[in-house]
């Protein structure tokens, strides 16, 4: 297995990936490291990378068999005093650029025909 190396700046790296082997991570408690979150899946599966997001992480790995039997015996474990949900990370959709243009220019007010 190849040692746990840290990246920066990165998160969900489904495309990098196989399938279902990212996991999108939440619920544990302040002051949770990167170690701890290693520590937590190892007897489950190898962890690539762990890229912290404020309250959430994502845990990414290269064995979806693992990531699933990870998921299905942490769920609900203490992980710095809380307890973590773990569900399988997905690529948030992105919005069309048309929708996204439309938001930008609705900066006006809305005006409504009038009851007469």
């Amino acid at each position: 297995a190849q040692p746990y190396q840290p990246r920066g700046g990165g998160g969900y790296r489904g495309d990098q990936n196989i399938g279902e082997a990212n996991l999108h991570l939440s619920g544990y408690g302040p002051g949770t490291t990167d170690s701890d979150i290693i520590n937590l899946f190892a007897p489950y599966v190898h962890v690539v990378e762990v890229v912290q997001k404020g309250s959430f992480s994502f845990v990414n790995t290269m064995d979806p068999i693992g990531a699933a039997k990870a998921r299905e015996c942490l769920n609900g474990a203490l992980l710095g005093g809380m307890p973590v949900r773990i569900n399988i990370a997905a690529r948030k959709a992105k919005k069309p650029m048309s929708e996204v243009n439309a938001m930008r220019s609705n900066t006006g007010t809305l005006s409504l025909p009038r009851n007469n």
